[in-house]
């Protein structure tokens, strides 16, 4: 199992499975999901890992936040879905997943219930 955008060991992956999920949710889900996800950790002061925990000034006002990278990276997250369709081998069964909808419809397929 790999988790991530690791376009730079793909290949390495790619050797190595079957099944190729790919979360290509719309951008605009993904950052609102984000934003949401950073509120409530600031909001509760959640530790994360190491002790770490969502601030202010480093959620809004760094370049350093997850808001701003997924800002920055919009126009790959957009074109994820046909990069990796063009990137993955034939013999890979590939699976896209680019709205709520077919998220919903491939938990429900296989008996898994979102929290």
């Amino acid at each position: 199992m790999a988790d991530g955008n690791y376009s730079a060991s793909q290949d390495v992956v790619f050797d190595q499975i079957e099944t190729l999920i790919v979360l290509a949710l719309p951008w605009r889900v993904m950052f609102w999901r984000t934003f949401k996800r950073t509120m409530g950790r600031m909001l509760t002061r959640e530790v994360l890992w190491n002790g770490n925990r969502e601030s202010f000034r480093m959620s809004f006002l760094s370049r350093d936040s997850v808001l701003y990278d997924l800002y920055r990276r919009r126009r790959h997250f957009e074109n994820i879905a046909d990069e990796v369709r063009a990137a993955a081998p034939d013999r890979i069964r590939l699976v896209v997943i680019e709205s709520t909808r077919q998220l919903r419809d491939f938990y429900a397929g296989l008996g898994l219930i979102r929290r």
